[in-house]
């Protein structure tokens, strides 16, 4: 056998005996295109644990926050579709940032492919202490007749609590100051420190500063009463139906990954997210786990939802 021909043969045999090796045979990455602490890394660091765990490999977290998530985005889709680079995506990275900036480098619906949704976010709608508003229609009729009164809260530009409040704006035909924090910590302080005054965003977040009257519960953005906020109407008992998309979080693999990966992965993650232990962990979100097709559906509505809503806003990153 002539060398060149016996180089091609031991290069194939090791790349049979390499693609030959079952699944997973190395670390898995995760990457959190967000900031460390916050709900989504310590979803994605659950989960991690679970994995490491459920297929016997380490599970290395790595957080790549900026731009709303599209940067840690970015950089994931660029990683090789073999189910060793993983991503806990969120709402704004998939379904608006596409709309509101100019230089996102992935295409969210082509170039990802969902594994299983984990877990929405209940929200709220509120004021804070100082606003005299005690109810819909009181809040309604200050945000039409003065619609630069009111300055709302949110956690950055494409955020489920920035694009929620723009839907709003559109259904009511009213009006208020947007005023975007880097992140949920930063604008729930503003809000109890009086200097903001409407916000939409999650149920657990708030619920502590209900209890000692700083923040007021105006309506749920939801079909149902939230479980914790019982005697807080729902949006569409006040006269505004159709809410109902909210902030989520996902897991993905690259466009292109293997489905018997995709299918182990999947199976795992479900198992993992619908424990008793993990439901504990995250009682105030809903956890919602389903086929990769299930959330591949999921994700594309909202990217033409929320698409609607930036376009119909004519929202403008400043």
């Amino acid at each position: 056998m002539k060398l060149t021909h016996l180089a091609a043969f031991t290069f194939a045999l090791a790349t049979a005996a390499a693609h030959a090796q079952p699944y997973p045979s190395k670390p898995i990455r995760i990457i959190v295109p967000f900031p460390p602490a916050q709900i989504s890394d310590t979803i994605a660091r659950t989960i991690g644990d679970g994995l490491r765990e459920a297929l016997g490999q380490p599970v290395i977290v790595e957080n790549r926050p900026g731009q709303a998530g599209s940067i840690g985005v970015a950089e994931f889709a660029k990683a090789p579709p073999d189910g060793y680079t993983l991503l806990l995506g969120a709402t704004a990275a998939f379904a608006s940032n596409k709309f509101l900036y100019a230089n996102v480098p992935y295409d969210p619906l082509k170039d990802f492919q969902p594994i299983t949704m984990i877990s929405t976010t209940r929200l709220l709608l509120m004021v804070g202490a100082h606003v005299p508003a005690k109810n819909m229609d009181e809040l309604v009729k200050i945000m039409r007749e003065q619609p630069t009164k009111l300055s709302y809260a949110s956690s950055g530009y494409g955020t489920i609590s920035h694009m929620t409040m723009e839907a709003f704006k559109l259904a009511c035909n009213c009006g208020a100051v947007h005023v975007p924090y880097p992140g949920i910590a930063q604008s729930t302080t503003a809000m109890l420190g009086g200097h903001l005054d409407v916000m939409i965003d999650a149920v657990f977040t708030a619920a502590p500063h209900l209890k000692d009257g700083k923040i007021r519960p105006i309506a749920v953005p939801m079909p149902a009463r939230d479980p914790l906020l019982p005697d807080t109407p729902t949006f569409a008992e006040v006269g505004f139906a159709g809410f109902g998309h909210t902030s989520w979080t996902a897991m993905f693999a690259p466009a292109g990954t293997p489905k018997p990966i995709v299918d182990t992965l999947n199976a795992a993650i479900v198992k993992i997210a619908q424990s008793p232990d993990f439901k504990k962990k995250f009682d105030g979100l809903n956890i919602v786990t389903s086929t990769p097709e299930g959330a591949q559906q999921w994700i594309s509505d909202d990217y033409y939802y929320w698409g609607d809503i930036v376009k119909r806003a004519n929202i403008k990153i400043e």
